[in-house]
Formats: C-alpha cells, structure tokens, sequence
C-alpha cells in the first residue's frame, strides 16, 4: 500500500499503474499515456495542470520516481556461485537497514580534496550535513549538489566526502556485490573504487600502492569505465586500459577489456543495477548486471613493455624492477565510493546550465564474499562493538 506520507497525494498521481509503488514502470506507463495510448486516461498525465501534456509532465514524473522510489528488500543470499564456478560465503556486508551510517563500516576519507581542484565545492560528512550524505530508509544516500554558504561566496557545490572502509574493513580476495543507483548525467563523476594503501592493518611497502576502479563515469550519461593504476612512491604512475591491454594485436596474459554500454540510458539515473567484481590470485573480473566486461590477469605485470606511464606522467621514470612488481594486486585493500562534480564550466564535461542537480548516488547494500575454505584469502574488519577483528583467526 501507499506509504504515510505528507504529499500522499503526489504519491498517489506518481503511482501511474496503481500498484502502491513508484518505479520505473510509472514512468513508462506516463509516457505511454503522454503519447495519446489511451485518451480516457491521458488527462492523468498531464501532472503540472496546464492542460497539456509534455515533457514537463514527465520530468515530474521522474521527480516521484527520485523522491520516493526504493528498491525492494530481499533476503541476502549467504552463499553465491560466480560465473567462474567459485562458491563464496557472506563475510561482511552493509544492508543500510538502520538510520544513521554505521561508523563500524564505514569511513569518510581525504582521496579528495582542495589539492584535487575542487575549491568551489566542499566535501561535506554526515555531521556536517546529513541532507549530503546519511543512510535511511534502506539506503546509502550521496546527493551532490548546488550549494550556498554565504560565508564562502567561492563555493558552488557540495558533496559528499568519499566514503569507505580503510579504517573499517580491509580484505584480500574475494566477490563483491554493490547494488546501486548511479548519476549518470553531464558533470557527474561517481565511482566505485578500493585502495591499496594501509589502512586498518599496517601492510609491507610494496614500492606503490594500487588503485582498483571497477567503475568510474566520467560525466557520461550510458558508459562506463574500469581502470587499474599503480601509484609509485617515487611519483611515477601506470595504468591498465584500453590503451594498454593490447599492443600490436596482443593482450596482456588473458586480460580482456572493453567499455560497457547500457543499451537503455534514458532512465538510467533513477534505475538500481549490480555492479560486481571478482578478485582471485588469478585475475580480476568486472561486472554489471552479471556481464563481465573486463578481465585483468594479474599473474603477470602489465608495465615494463607495456608501460603506459609515460603518458601520464612524463617527469618521473618508471624504475624497470619495480615495474615488474604485481605483489600490490595481492594484498590487503579497502572499498571506496565518491560522487564528485566536474565542477569547472569551462570543461566539456563540466557543469552546465543545463545540469539537473543533485546527483543521487544511492546504495542498497554493499555485500563482501569469500570462499572460507581458501587460505589465501583475508579479512580484516571491526565488528558492532568496534574491536578488530581477524576473520580467519576466530
């Protein structure tokens, strides 16, 4: 049934098919309805009451959709199969089934900042502004935005801090399972990361630290973009893509990568999807909505030969020994989520006076599994009372 509400009513014109819900199937049942389908009905459509019915009626539409859209809950599977054919056990996990973030798993972090030049937004936690970032109703709520803080004429936007697990939960290996809705708009730039750096462990010196990027949009509104960095400690910086998983005709071992492209973008930004990877001492494989899209086998090194750090930092040498070094695609890391602004309107992909604000990046659950029979595997977390837990030493 309909949810106790202040704007029952809203919620109920929203409700295109009657169902007691607002979801995708709303919109298209007003653009149906829009497009004359059923003329006893089309007046339903017409949602702002200037006795038409245009786009306007739609964006509205859409506001519902946004305002008061959720995904429904669903048991969470203890067990998973891969496309690979490992079994995986529920190890840890994030329902955002309490108000409130859960500071046991989660952590806003400092990967951006005004260094990164983004002086005319700031990077706001939950205590600074839960209207920014906060958990409720079941969901991870990141919203970036236009902002006013008239003490600080230079700023324009906010958003949220990135959020994640360094001083939380750290692991080695694994699948992990994010079901969200990602902004896909002009000027967004969301991402689903994890971070090589030390964090609830102190881990050895590896000479680098990596960069694991199982999505990243670049202010795109249907492509999305892995990529896979190492950041030496010397400054010098590689990375595996496009441009580099093949060289005359070969791949990197059995690497395969590609962009992936949702087919259906139009309603993209208020749509919930999987988004995945598996890490083994083998390879790395990414996906959304159960399609693997890229491959990383890191069983042997994609610099060296394959070097691609001279274009992207063409100051510092990348030192040979070091390149050969993927010890850093086997050890501990930690998750990490942003939902930036490309806030210079002088970029392409920049702000516009056309950009429809906030940027909603909304999370369902993030879920970590392992095979607990695999002794390489590790975890690292703290459990409800905030004591540190070794998952594999209990």
């Amino acid at each position: 049934g309909y949810p106790i509400l202040s704007s029952f009513s809203e919620y109920r014109r929203g409700d295109a098919n009657k169902d007691g819900k607002i979801n995708i199937a709303d919109l298209i049942r007003y653009k149906k309805l829009a497009a004359g389908e059923n003329a006893e009905e089309a007046e339903r459509a017409d949602l702002d009451g200037d006795g038409n019915i245009s786009g306007t009626d739609l964006a509205k539409v859409r506001l519902y959709l946004l305002k008061y859209s959720e995904p429904e809950k669903e048991s969470v599977p203890k067990t998973l199969h891969s496309e690979t054919g490992n079994t995986y056990n529920l190890v840890w996990n994030d329902e955002f089934d309490k108000d409130g973030l859960d500071y046991n798993k989660w952590c806003f972090g400092y990967e951006n900042g005004p260094a990164s030049g983004y002086e005319n937004m700031l990077l706001l936690t939950e205590q600074d502004d839960p209207s920014i970032v906060t958990a409720e109703g079941g969901l991870l709520k990141m919203n970036a935005r236009r902002y006013f803080d008239k003490s600080r004429p230079e700023i324009k936007y906010a958003t949220s801090n990135s959020l994640g697990t360094r001083e939380t939960m750290n692991f080695k290996y694994g699948y992990v399972e994010m079901r969200a809705m990602v902004p896909t708009r002009q000027s967004a730039f969301p991402a689903f990361w994890s971070i090589g750096k030390p964090g609830l462990i102190n881990k050895k010196n590896n000479g680098y630290y990596t960069e694991m990027d199982f999505f990243e949009c670049f202010s795109h509104r249907f492509e999305m973009i892995a990529n896979f960095h190492k950041w030496y400690d010397n400054g010098a910086h590689t990375n595996f893509d496009p441009n580099t998983s093949k060289k005359n005709g070969t791949s990197v071992g059995n690497s395969e990568y590609r962009y992936f492209y949702f087919k259906d973008y139009k309603t993209l930004p208020y749509e919930f999807h999987l988004y995945a990877f598996e890490w083994t001492k083998e390879y790395i494989k990414v996906y959304i909505d159960n399609e693997c899209f890229v491959t990383l086998d890191i069983t042997m090194s994609y610099d060296g030969e394959w070097e691609y750090g001279n274009s992207i930092n063409t100051t510092v040498k990348l030192d040979p020994t070091a390149a050969k070094d993927m010890s850093g695609y086997h050890d501990y890391t930690y998750l990490l989520l942003q939902n930036l602004i490309y806030n210079s309107e002088l970029s392409e992909n920049g702000v516009t006076a056309g950009s429809v604000f906030p940027y909603r990046f909304y999370v369902d659950y993030v879920r970590l599994y392992q095979d607990k029979n695999n002794s390489d595997n590790g975890l690292i977390y703290l459990n409800d009372a905030g004591e540190k837990v070794n998952y594999y030493s209990n």
